[in-house]
């Protein structure tokens, strides 16, 4: 009973850090998206190599897409780690809070 326990509440938090990784994952993309624009002179400082190359303007937009999809997924990562380790804290600090469920008695004469 332990051990399927034990699987169980694994494959439970395996499931839940899966899909919160891919949500932080989709949420920054959005974000980073959104500074691509015609309007922003970084992005078509970024854009213009990648033309200079021999991409078309699709094919430099794809690319670029490429590497956000990455960082987004490398930030999604990162505050998954910390929403690990903010768990741990929490739970160490209950552990400190816990009553003992027996204590040890001297065995006297």
């Amino acid at each position: 009973m332990q051990n399927f326990m034990r699987n169980l509440g694994s494959s439970f938090g395996t499931a839940i850090m899966t899909a919160l990784w891919d949500h932080k994952g989709i949420e920054h993309h959005a974000r980073l998206v959104e500074a691509i624009n015609p309007y922003n002179p970084l992005a078509l400082r970024y854009l213009e190599p990648l033309q200079a190359t021999g991409l078309s303007a699709e094919q430099a937009l794809l690319q670029v897409d490429r590497t956000i999809t990455t960082q987004s997924f490398l930030l999604s990562t990162n505050a998954v780690f910390c929403i690990s380790g903010l768990l741990m804290l929490a739970l160490i600090g209950l552990i400190w809070w816990a009553k003992p469920p027996f204590t040890v008695r001297a065995v006297g004469d």
